[in-house]
């Protein structure tokens, strides 16, 4: 929503790819959080180390745990890069500016 808000109302470069792939990342962190939802059904704890400790969780079946790590590790890269070109966007702009 903040990376929405401020490409609307804030000049900025960031490329058509580069707005899809911030939509990308946002639908994966979606999946993230079905995800662990799943997660406490299951009772899995590779992932979600400390909040399995807490509720005293067993382990869920391996593909179980795959799931989690899975959607997980691609949401938190998918954020990662999108949140770089971001602000990528943003800095190229104003370095643009400064040099005219």
């Amino acid at each position: 929503m903040v990376m929405s808000i401020a490409m609307l109302s804030i000049p900025n470069r960031v490329g058509l790819n580069s707005m899809w792939i911030m939509l990308l990342a946002a639908w994966l962190t979606w999946a993230m959080a079905m995800s662990e939802a799943a997660n406490s059904w299951w009772g899995t704890k590779q992932t979600l180390t400390i909040t399995a400790s807490q509720a005293n969780a067993t382990g869920g079946e391996p593909w179980q745990e795959l799931v989690v790590t899975l959607t997980h590790l691609a949401a938190g890269v998918a954020l990662i890069i999108a949140w770089g070109l971001f602000l990528f966007g943003f800095l190229n702009q104003d370095s643009k500016k400064a040099m005219k």
